[in-house]
């Protein structure tokens, strides 16, 4: 008996190992609106790159605005939007939770969908605070002042400090100064920034898609402006783009790019290119392709692309006079069962699967379909290896091959044919022209995202692996007390670019690289370079000479006045002054130059929030 229960006991042991297997996050963001020069950190071993739509976003992740540009992340129904000279560090991002920290500008945030148990938590690093709701927030946070703001325009949230939590009602705003250790309660004054934010909220039309997918998925509100939702006996709800061709394939129209934690990732071109790609299944249907999401699952999960792999190892086809290497996959239907070829736990497999299969078994007149073999043999896509590697649109990159040689290759586990990771890290430089310093207006929506064919410039500033840093959030401030600051609100202005600290970087031949560093800035100047961790120092780039034009400057908003003497309570006990004023608005200034990119994101190295110049670094625990 006891060698029986030793044996079942190490039978076991396999399976107990492979349950703690950490799990993929299952919610995941988008980057789903750009316009201008807007930069993304994903990977500690690469420089910033600039930012596409329909790129993934989730833990320690960053995403940088530079001069009139702005950007929104969509996390489900959930809108993260970016002013100009704004760095977004999203240091913890699963089904539970947000919590995102604001380096320097401003952010608008919108809760659509807030659920009971749910944490949303935006820091800077001067406050801490806590959306509690559905609403409308905007959070800003000035290095110069060392103060942040809340505005709520709508919901309800709380200032934490010390322990405790100061209620902020919508209408609103509580302005936080560190060094002087007081908080202000003032109205939530909009900007044009939070009228645009606002804007974007009207285009949401997800009425009808509200009723076959959950607003937990990220990418659901473009559906219904691109396509058209139909009724089939054979799949239930079924999704059909608009504006593509005859010829169309799923997963043809974009790239892989190799993304932690789930490595090769699939992102698409189209605007309305992430729901359908990252969740539900494609099914060939009357000759065209459609997206069957199954049925509805709350919760849905989040996979980096929704496909087979065909081939051997080392499988290579004619081109021309020689061989060469090459991948192959095709998009899963309905009936398949999805495969992960990352580190994964039998949960996380069971999950990304129940997408709500129809049960057409049970209908009359029900025969077996083939839909593995179709979506084979009409979706199978082959490109130069050498192409996936590195990241180029398979436009560029495909193979054309008799569908008696694609159907011949085995479905096969991805591990054993894709490229491994230190193939992605060296892989070949795509574009050595200059840099875009701005896209040619709005990006998503009816325009295009990407340029066919062509990347950004990589950064020539050399690199040196690092230690992940802690991802612990930063501490609070010490106790704060509600009086008025001693100094006016933030201007929340564009940054001046000072005098670079350690010599330019040598630049790659007639490449104009991207600004990888800030620099400190000028004496006497009203802004710093964007504030970041504090990493090893990195060559940064020169100061720009480009003078911007004088503009305005917006309104202060409108504080309280300090409260009245009141007679004495507990410590913990606090009242909000009931009598407002108004702030004598500053002379206009000159608009000093903009800022250089920041270097790779960091977390503080230490617990108390002190401004500090040298980039951030976002790494993996």
């Amino acid at each position: 008996m006891r060698h029986f229960t030793s044996l079942l006991f190490a039978l076991a042991l396999p399976w107990v190992a492979l349950a703690q297997v950490a799990e993929p996050p299952g919610r995941v963001g988008r980057v789903s609106w750009t316009q201008g020069e807007v930069a993304l950190f994903n990977d500690p071993e690469r420089d910033w790159e600039k930012a596409y739509i329909n790129s993934p976003l989730t833990s320690e992740n960053s995403l940088w605005t530079e001069a009139a540009a702005r950007a929104e992340v969509r996390i489900g129904s959930t809108a993260l939007r970016l002013e100009e000279y704004t760095q977004l560090d999203i240091r913890r991002l699963d089904d539970e939770q947000l919590v995102a920290h604001v380096v320097r500008g401003a952010l608008a945030v919108r809760i659509r969908h807030f659920e009971q148990g749910e944490r949303y938590v935006v820091s800077t690093p001067f406050a801490r605070f806590h959306l509690l709701g559905n609403g409308r927030y905007r959070i800003d946070t000035d290095e110069v002042t060392e103060a942040s703001r809340l505005t709520v325009f709508a919901g309800t949230a709380q200032l934490e400090t010390s322990g405790r939590r100061i209620g902020v009602r919508e209408g609103e705003a509580v302005f936080v100064q560190s060094d002087s250790g007081q908080f202000d309660f003032q109205r939530a004054e909009p900007s044009p920034f939070d009228d645009w934010s606002l804007g974007r909220d009207e285009r949401v039309q997800d009425r009808e898609t509200s009723q076959y997918v959950s607003p937990r998925m990220t990418g659901y509100e473009d559906l219904e402006r691109f396509g058209a939702w139909s009724q089939e006996p054979d799949y239930g709800a079924v999704w059909y783009p608009s504006n593509v061709g005859v010829d169309y394939v799923p997963y043809r129209n974009g790239n892989w790019v190799y993304a932690r934690p789930w490595g090769w990732t699939w992102v698409d071109q189209a605007p309305w290119g992430y729901a359908p790609f990252h969740y539900g299944r494609w099914a060939y249907i009357n000759h065209r392709w459609g997206w069957c999401p199954g049925g509805y699952v709350a919760r849905p999960v989040w996979a980096p692309a929704l496909v087979g792999w065909v081939g051997t190892p080392g499988w290579s086809v004619s081109v021309g006079s020689a061989h060469a290497p090459v991948v192959g996959w095709y998009p899963l239907s309905p009936r398949d069962r999805y495969r992960p070829w990352y580190n994964s736990n039998p949960r996380y497999i069971d999950r990304v699967n129940n997408h709500g299969r129809p049960n057409d078994r049970e209908r009359p007149g029900w025969r077996p379909r083939e839909d593995d073999r179709t979506t084979r043999d009409r979706g199978t896509t082959i490109v130069l290896r050498e192409g996936f590697v590195n990241q180029r649109p398979v436009s560029s990159s495909q193979v054309a091959v008799s569908g008696e040689i694609a159907a011949a290759q085995p479905v096969t586990s991805g591990a054993t044919v894709l490229p491994s990771r230190r193939e992605a890290m060296v892989r070949k430089p795509l574009h050595v022209g200059p840099a875009p310093t701005a896209a040619p207006g709005p990006v998503g929506g009816e325009a295009a995202v990407r340029p066919e064919g062509s990347r950004a410039a990589r950064s020539p500033v050399p690199r040196s692996p690092t230690p992940p840093a802690s991802t612990s959030i930063t501490e609070v401030p010490a106790a704060l007390s509600p009086t008025r600051p001693t100094t006016n609100a933030p201007n929340y202005r564009a940054p001046v670019a000072g005098t670079p600290s350690s010599p330019e970087p040598q630049a790659r031949p007639q490449t104009k690289p991207l600004r990888a560093a800030p620099t400190p800035p000028q004496p006497g100047s009203a802004w710093p370079a964007p504030v970041q961790g504090a990493p090893a120092a990195t060559p940064a780039p020169s100061a720009r000479s480009r003078q911007v034009p004088q503009q305005q400057q917006p309104a202060a908003i409108q504080e309280r006045p300090a409260p009245a003497p009141a007679p004495a309570q507990a410590p913990q006990v606090i009242e909000k002054p009931v009598a407002r004023s108004s702030t004598p608005r500053p002379a206009p200034v000159e608009k000093p130059d903009a800022p250089d990119k920041p270097d790779k994101p960091d977390k503080p190295d230490t617990p108390a929030p002190v401004p500090v110049q040298k980039p951030m670094r976002v790494q993996q625990r």
